[in-house]
């Protein structure tokens, strides 16, 4: 099964691949629509749960992709996030320039700036750990999560929000934020960790040394999240190191900088 072969080549067991319940939309146009239809669905129903879009006629919204299902607080499946798969298997029915991930749309069932993935199966360790390890996606989770950081949750590559600081403030006040931090990741991220401050959490970051980000870092580091996870610092601290690195104070476009 080349799926299979690809996820355990980025590191995941096959016990892991169950556990969260990871898999695979086939390169058709049509047959979760034929297959929830037989299972007595409308046409109408299905649609309205994000699966199919209508064109011309009904057709799979997810085509040729690795599928991770997307999980409430209750652990119910209310969404899906799907990787294009082209690079494994050759692809008729999905265009080359498609995107390299889709996600369901918002239902009634699914709200993006709610949902944390991962979440139902951390919420325990978050408050047994009193600290909540915050990723941007779905293998940024798995993967240490595999390793034994279970306190680990991810925003599946939205901007943190209002809404999900409100649910994470229920069980801890320390968010450490484990994001990609090149310059566009570190604007992202100022905006997420300012709207942290403000409701009282204590952020810090956990960078890694020479890995882009926790599922790189999981994969060539095997054994050793928990440890990293010790060695977070302070955001301020990270903040004055990363814009002074950056940017000069003796230039005009330095200190605009800087005093943002």
């Amino acid at each position: 099964n080349p799926i299979i072969e690809y996820l355990n080549k980025r590191g995941l067991k096959d016990e892991t691949i169950g556990e969260w319940r990871l898999g695979y939309a086939p390169d058709a146009w049509d047959s979760l629509l034929n297959f929830l239809k037989i299972k007595g669905y409308k046409e109408y129903e299905i649609e309205k749960s994000g699966l199919i879009l209508k064109g011309q006629k009904y057709h799979d919204r997810f085509r040729n992709r690795l599928m991770f299902p997307i999980f409430d607080t209750s652990g119910r499946v209310v969404a899906f996030s799907g990787r294009i798969m082209s690079d494994v298997v050759s692809s008729k029915n999905e265009k080359a320039d498609a995107g390299k991930y889709i996600n369901s749309p918002e239902t009634v069932l699914f709200s993006k700036s709610r949902i944390l993935y991962g979440l139902d199966r951390a919420k325990n360790n978050i408050r047994k750990n009193d600290a909540a390890i915050l990723v941007e996606g779905q293998m940024d989770v798995i993967l240490p999560w595999q390793d034994g950081a279970r306190n680990i949750i991810a925003t599946s590559g939205t901007a943190l929000t209002e809404e999900q600081l409100i649910v994470i403030k229920r069980l801890t006040n320390n968010l450490i934020m484990a994001f990609d931090m090149d310059d566009a990741g570190f604007r992202a991220t100022k905006r997420g960790v300012d709207l942290a401050r403000g409701r009282g959490f204590n952020v810090s970051v956990l960078r890694f040394a020479s890995e882009k980000d926790a599922a790189d870092f999981a994969l060539k580091n095997p054994g050793k999240f928990q440890e990293i996870v010790k060695m977070t610092e302070p955001i301020m601290s990270y903040y004055f190191k990363e814009t002074f690195k950056q940017f000069s104070p003796d230039n005009l476009e330095g200190k605009k900088f800087i005093a943002l």
